[in-house]
C-alpha cells in the first residue's frame, strides 16, 4: 500500500463506522502494518479491527511504533483449528473451535454479524468461532 493507496482506503473507510481488515491474506510486514495503522488515525469515528496470525509482525511494530491507536483492535488468531488463544501479546484474541463452545453469533445470524462488535473491541478477551 503506497502513500496514494493510504489516502485511497482512507476515504473508503470514512463511509462505514466500522471496518474490518484482512478478509483474506495477513500482514506481510511491519511497513504494511505501519501504513494500516496510518488509516486508522485518519479515520478516528471509524472503529477498525485487524485480525492477524502474524505475531512477530506485530510485536516489531510495538517495539518501534509503541501501541495502536485507540480505534483499532488488533485481534490475534490462533494458528490451528483447537488451539488455544495465543498468549504473552498482551492483546486480545480469536480461536476457531470445532466444539461447540463459539461465541461469534454470525452463523446463527445468516453469517453476518448485525449488532454484535466483539471482534472490535479490546475489552473482548477472546472470540470463538465455529468451525465451517
Amino acid at each position: 500500500m503506497g502513500c496514494r493507496d493510504t489516502y485511497a482506503m482512507h476515504t473508503q473507510c470514512q463511509a462505514v463506522p466500522f471496518y474490518r481488515w484482512q478478509h483474506s491474506g495477513d500482514l506481510q510486514d511491519v511497513g504494511h502494518l505501519r501504513k494500516i495503522v496510518q488509516v486508522c488515525e485518519l479515520t478516528p469515528a471509524v472503529t477498525h479491527w485487524l485480525p492477524t496470525r502474524e505475531y512477530k509482525i506485530v510485536a516489531a511494530y510495538r517495539k518501534i511504533y509503541g501501541e495502536f491507536p485507540e480505534n483499532l483492535t488488533v485481534r490475534q488468531s490462533a494458528h490451528m483449528l483447537d488451539d488455544p488463544p495465543p498468549s504473552g501479546y498482551g492483546l486480545p484474541t480469536s480461536t476457531v473451535v470445532t466444539d461447540g463452545s463459539e461465541t461469534c453469533p454470525a452463523p446463527t445470524q445468516g453469517g453476518k454479524c448485525l449488532k454484535c462488535r466483539a471482534c472490535w473491541s479490546r475489552d473482548t478477551a477472546n472470540v470463538s468461532y465455529k468451525y465451517h
